[in-house]
């Protein structure tokens, strides 16, 4: 049954969010023959800004719509008329939460991968190739560490963080339905509240590992210690949030789910 589960979240989840994927990398693709066209003719201005900002727009875009998107399938498949249904199912709380987090966590980590692809499409042209040395070494200065460090260690964390989010996301639409009236409402600020909380105890365990993000340290190995050490230490708190939201999200689906 799990399985049936899995697929069938999987198939509603794509329904919307492969459309709109392609849709960016089309779009990355079109931006990258602009940019090459604009580093051999003269076009006016406007276009790269129009371009630009074009592009721009669709990597917010996106991801915005893919966590929209993962919210309100959860929402409605669970708290609607819809709910009725689907808690019929011969299936456990706990495999329809894991059916909808393991998609839903699936396509979050693509879209982070689209997204960087769609980056790469756009950023690695010829005209780059041939500056890429000096400015590696410029970025190194400005971040005090290698780029490749920087960059990988910022895709770990991203992913650790997409479990995090939709984690986060349930818990709030969880909170939100305990409410007799204005539900979403009530998911919303839940998100916002949980959210604040959590950002300033992250902000609370960098400083207190040695990272100050207004200040540079005294040396590059240094910079590059604390640095990683904030990571570190950011990446086991999201572990931590992840299983406490969704501990939390599966006692209130189990225990306290209103339909009403």
């Amino acid at each position: 049954m799990l399985g049936k589960l899995i697929k069938h979240e999987f198939r509603a989840l794509s329904r919307f969010l492969l459309p709109i994927h392609i849709l960016l990398l089309v779009a990355c693709l079109i931006g990258r023959f602009m940019f090459q066209a604009m580093a051999t003719m003269d076009l006016p201005n406007v276009i790269l800004i129009v371009s630009f900002v074009f592009l721009i727009s669709i990597w917010i875009v996106v991801p915005c719509a893919t966590s929209i998107l993962i919210v309100v399938r959860y929402y409605k498949s669970l708290y609607t008329d819809e709910g009725y249904l689907t808690l019929t199912l011969p299936a456990t709380r706990g495999q329809l939460l894991f059916s909808k987090a393991f998609a839903a966590c699936v396509w979050s980590i693509l879209d982070l991968a689209i997204v960087i692809a769609g980056l790469a499409i756009v950023v690695i042209i010829p005209q780059v190739y041939q500056n890429s040395a000096e400015a590696l070494n410029e970025l190194e200065k400005a971040l005090e560490m290698s780029p490749s460090l920087f960059f990988w260690s910022t895709v770990g964390i991203s992913v650790v963080g997409c479990f995090g989010n939709v984690a986060l996301y349930y818990f709030s639409v969880s909170i939100g339905q305990l409410l007799s009236s204005h539900r979403v409402l009530g998911a919303i600020i839940a998100y916002f509240a949980i959210s604040t909380v959590f950002s300033v105890l992250m902000l609370i365990v960098m400083f207190a590992v040695g990272y100050d993000p207004f200040l540079s340290a005294s040396s590059d190995s240094l910079a590059t210690t604390a640095f990683l050490s904030s990571y570190k230490a950011s990446a086991i708190i999201c572990v931590l949030e992840t299983f406490l939201f969704f501990g939390g999200t599966y006692y209130l689906l189990k225990k306290k789910t209103n339909l009403n």
